[in-house]
């Protein structure tokens, strides 16, 4: 095959390999794949990827074998993506070397599951018929076991892995069964598109920002699945969730304050702790006097992080917690969320965080600030505290 040829047919094989993972590319000759981003706000992004050194390459690999290259870069870049949090394409498809992921799916397999992972650390499984009956989708975080066996070899990891798979049928025949023990149930805050678009429906979720959900899970020993909406039994979906978040509530915890630049933060939450993002429905016990509110970051769930508004001046407050944010989001396994809320003064009142999405921009040499925020209250509230 000539140069020139190669160019366009392995653009479009590109293109073609994308569309099988549902990421809808476009090739754009000579030497580009513009490819759709996910992004948190519903606004188009686009990564324009340089295909010419591959298509250079491409020249001396026989026809035959392209579509195997294309599709490693197809997967390579689900992984890159999927590993910062970013639901890009169908999975996360592991390594070819990563033996101790590889194990477990084939251990589900045998046991009759369809699994894949969603992301490097949750694996998505369901089962139709079969001896343990119709299974999920259930949605699983397997970090405490990856985490425990990633020294194994090969062998090892698929002995491993099948004994896991029995405690996790265990896990899951209780899980999945039409009445669970209401003290099992927790609450957790995930962005939406976190969670498999086939299976929302099915779970017990509701709307805490226009791109964050809460959803009601079972927490066992070795693993968390969401709840579906057929286990409820006697219990609303209202009544799930009020028991869910004080059950997450009486778990250990920890609170600190520390000052960044002046800008006193609270910190809630530990590196062990799966539901500290319940804490938002109780932010007012953490923040003493807070008539203006507050304002918060969630980037990863064992991680809620605050300042009060009227403690320091609000739009340095804003720019550090910014910040900071995104450094907890660039390190965190599984981020929630890189933007920053108002948490409104009202919300201790209800019982429900009420979070306004808000933002600043500073250009600190033309010494000007732009905000960023659709609410007219806050607008107003950060003018009243700059003159104050």
């Amino acid at each position: 095959m000539s140069h020139t040829e190669t160019l366009p047919a392995f653009l479009n094989l590109l293109a073609a390999t994308y569309a099988e993972y549902d990421v809808a590319a476009t090739p754009l000759p000579p030497a580009v794949v513009r490819l759709p981003l996910p992004s948190e706000d519903g606004e188009e992004r686009y990564f324009d990827m340089d295909c010419a050194t591959i298509l250079t390459d491409m020249e001396s690999v026989p026809a035959e074998e392209h579509p195997d290259y294309a599709q490693q870069i197809v997967f390579g870049m689900m992984r890159q993506l999927r590993s910062r949090g970013m639901a890009f394409g169908t999975h996360y498809p592991p390594l070819s070397g990563d033996h101790v992921r590889r194990a477990l799916l084939a251990a589900f397999a045998q046991r009759g599951f369809d699994a894949r992972f969603h992301d490097p650390q949750t694996v998505v499984v369901s089962r139709h018929g079969g001896q343990g009956g119709d299974v999920g989708p259930a949605t699983l975080r397997v970090h405490r076991y990856l985490s425990a066996v990633e020294e194994a070899g090969e062998h090892e990891a698929e002995r491993l892995a099948s004994a896991y798979l029995d405690e996790v049928e265990a896990d899951l025949a209780s899980g999945t069964a039409t009445e669970v023990p209401v003290e099992r149930l927790r609450v957790r805050v995930y962005r939406r598109d976190a969670i498999p678009a086939e299976a929302l429906d099915s779970l017990v979720t509701r709307a805490l920002t226009p791109e964050l959900v809460e959803a009601v899970v079972v927490d066992h020993p070795r693993s968390i699945a969401l709840f579906q909406r057929r286990q409820l039994g006697d219990l609303t979906p209202e009544r799930a969730f009020a028991a869910a978040v004080e059950n997450s509530l009486t778990d250990p915890f920890e609170v600190s304050e520390n000052d960044l630049l002046g800008t006193p933060i609270i910190h809630i939450g530990g590196p062990d702790q799966e539901y500290t993002l319940a804490h938002l429905h109780v932010l007012d016990r953490y923040l003493g006097e807070a008539p203006h509110g507050a304002l918060v970051v969630v980037p990863s769930p064992p991680v809620v992080m605050a300042h009060v508004l009227g403690r320091g001046h609000p739009v340095a407050a804003m720019e550090h917690m910014q910040d900071l944010v995104e450094r907890f989001v660039s390190d965190a396994p599984k981020p929630v969320s890189s933007k920053l809320y108002w948490w409104h003064p009202s919300s201790g009142a209800k019982g429900f965080p009420d979070l306004r999405e808000v933002a600043v921009e500073v250009d600190h040499e033309k010494r000007s600030v732009t905000l960023h925020a659709g609410d007219d209250e806050f607008r107003e509230l950060l003018g009243t505290l700059m003159r104050g």
